[in-house]
């Protein structure tokens, strides 16, 4: 995803594009916290 940051996310049967941004340090661990929330399993 570094080399190519477009990507394209899908939730159930919704496809939307995305950019990737890497997340360092604090946002990342926000980021991870927010996403485990979500999805726990």
């Amino acid at each position: 995803m570094l080399a190519n940051r477009e990507a394209t996310v899908t939730i159930g049967s919704e496809k939307i594009s995305v950019n990737t941004t890497l997340l360092t340090g604090k946002e990342a661990e926000s980021a991870f916290e927010r996403f485990v929330e979500y999805n726990p399993t």
